[in-house]
Order: structure tokens, then sequence, then C-alpha cells
């Protein structure tokens, strides 16, 4: 009964995230800003996290397909950070770079296996194909003593309207 309900709740919030993703009127870097800081505070809970948003473009409106991929990147790199980094604190930004936007996820777990043995590259792929999407920069820099630091810089006219975006 408890596994059901677990599946329920995940459900429902997964739905709600779709709904959030079609939504139209809420489609500004500041709305993916605030969607961000409620699914933090949700999946990161039992963590200690900070999430900082330093950009002053923040009513610049997203299209449709860059609003979810950033999100999803996001989500997937938090994912990560609660299944394999056993990290107990994690630092999330947002800022602007030149004409970029960056987002840095920071964890203070016990970074990537350095071998192919584990289920880690296949998790770094996703971020990877959602970077290439955006066509974005995607640095990950990970190490036992240090953890995790993931980097994602997008040009702002591939998050207003781009139509290549699948």
């Amino acid at each position: 009964l408890g596994e059901v309900e677990s599946i329920a709740r995940e459900s429902s919030l997964a739905m709600r995230d779709i709904v959030w993703l079609l939504e139209r009127r809420q489609d500004s870097i500041g709305d993916l800003v605030q969607r961000m800081r409620e699914t933090a505070g949700r999946l990161l809970r039992e963590i200690n996290y900070t999430l900082d948003c330093d950009s002053n473009k923040t009513a610049a409106k997203l299209s449709l397909d860059a609003k979810r991929h950033l999100f999803l990147f996001y989500k997937e790199a938090i994912h990560n950070v609660l299944k394999h980094s056993q990290a107990n604190s994690v630092s999330i930004r947002l800022w602007d770079v030149d004409d970029k936007l960056a987002l840095e996820i920071l964890d203070n777990g016990i970074g990537l296996p350095a071998d192919g043995t584990s289920t880690h590259p296949t998790s770094v792929r996703k971020l990877e194909d959602r970077a290439r999407v955006l066509e974005g920069l995607l640095q990950i820099v990970s190490s036992k003593e240090t953890g995790t630091r993931i980097l994602l810089f997008v040009k702002r006219s591939h998050l207003s309207s781009h139509p290549t975006l699948a």
C-alpha cells in the first residue's frame, strides 16, 4: 500500500510538471526559477541546498521547447545528485554571462566514477543530450574530494525562439 501511495504521489507530481510546462502564461525565466525553487524544495528536502538567481533578465520569455529542455535538464541533474552523489549540500545558481544564461549545480558528494561500470555515464549522457538540443555548452567537473559541478551555458537567442528544438 505504501508503494502504491508513493507511485501515485510521483505520478501526480509528474502531471503537475507537464501541466506547468505547457502553461504559456508562465514562460519567463523568472517563472522557470520559481518552478526550480518549488522542485528543489520538494526533491532536496533532506539536503542542505541554496538556489540563487543573479540574472537581471528574468522577465525574458522562453520558448516552450527551451522551457521544457531547461527544466528537464535541471530535474535530471537534481535526480542525479539524489541517486548517486551521497551529497549533503547542493548549490544551484543562475546568472548572466554576456549573451548567455548560465546554470550551475554544485554538490559536495562522491563525484562521478572514473570507470564506466556504474549508471552514472547514462545519466551524464541525458544531460549532454539536453544540452545539445539547447545548443548549449556543458561542462562537468567531478572528483571524490570536491563532488560534482555541472555548468550549462545557453545563448539567450536559443531560449526565446528556436524552431529546431525537439
